[in-house]
């Protein structure tokens, strides 16, 4: 349950948030009287201007034919500009054929494995990244029919109601962290599973 707990925050983007003038007011309630967050602010704007000027012409042509990229620059918003750039530099569509991608993708998330001696916040920080890229390439994880009917079966909802991406998620970032440190838990992962 932590790892489900885990990949549903962070991959919920829950946090500091500049969209619409300033940051989320669910997580700072006091924020407009917090100098803290008014420096906040104002780093997000600077760094809009120093990542701008770091693109090339033709990155900065890609970006300014964005959708998203009107309100970014008004707002000069740094975190929307990096989002924008993500989505740029991650589109394969024009490079490549899209099944082709997504394949190549899928094929590198499910061999990411956590070495010797990276920690846990390092790896998941790689195997998060590609599971973003695979989405951004319009890719899914956990709709392999057999999954989604035992993610069905085993919470007892219908077919149309749940989502095994999360399930699936877990299983590879399970299978892929270090034997070493953690082959004691994924066996006795599967010897509970085996024995229900």
């Amino acid at each position: 349950m932590l790892i489900k707990a885990v990949l549903v925050d962070l991959a919920s983007g829950s946090g500091p948030s500049p969209a619409g003038g300033g940051m989320n007011k669910k997580f700072y309630p006091n924020a407009t009287t917090n100098r803290n967050f008014q420096g906040a602010c104002e780093q997000i704007q600077q760094m809009y201007s120093i990542v701008l000027g770091q693109c090339t012409d033709a990155m900065i042509a890609r970006i300014e034919a964005h959708m998203d990229y009107p309100t970014t620059s008004e707002k000069s918003d740094g975190v929307a500009l990096l989002k924008i750039i993500k989505s740029v530099s991650f589109y394969f569509h024009d490079q490549k054929y899209a099944p082709q991608s997504i394949h190549e993708q899928k094929r590198h998330l499910f061999s990411i494995k956590q070495s010797q001696h990276e920690t846990v916040t390092h790896y998941y920080e790689r195997f998060h990244n590609a599971v973003q890229v695979l989405e951004q390439c319009g890719g899914t994880i956990g709709t392999d029919p057999g999954v989604v009917q035992l993610v069905c079966t085993n919470l007892r909802l219908s077919v149309s109601t749940t989502d095994p991406d999360e399930y699936t998620m877990a299983v590879a970032f399970l299978l892929g962290a270090d034997p070493a440190r953690f082959g004691t838990m994924m066996r006795e992962y599967e010897n509970a599973f085996t024995n229900v």
